[in-house]
């Protein structure tokens, strides 16, 4: 015997509502086809309003990570004369570590 799986009755809701919309958009009726029309235009409007919002959210995105990444060059470039002015300000003549002086440790 073959055993079907159990469908959720979702399926089967939606199923029967497309044949339902097939016979009313079949008919001549004149309440089915503005009512179609209209809906396809909010759905239109919708989307079209959408792009838009993730357009001005995308942009946004992009405006805060250029201002983070100029941050960061920003704080680089301080960082580097900042070491620069460390190294200067050493004077020449302090004494140079050898590896003789280094510190070994050796393992047990």
């Amino acid at each position: 015997m073959i055993r079907f799986p159990k469908l959720p009755n979702s399926f089967f809701l939606g199923f029967g509502a497309g044949f339902l919309a097939r016979d009313l958009l079949a008919s001549d009726e004149s309440f089915t086809r503005p009512l179609v029309k209209g809906v396809l235009k909010a759905g239109h409007s919708l989307l079209l309003k959408g792009r838009e919002s993730f357009a001005h959210f995308t942009e946004t995105l992009e405006d805060l990570l250029a201002e983070v990444q100029a941050e960061a060059r920003e704080a680089a470039v301080r960082k580097a004369e900042a070491g620069m002015a460390t190294t200067a300000s050493t004077p020449a003549s302090a004494p140079a570590t050898t590896p003789s002086e280094s510190v070994t440790v050796q393992k047990a």
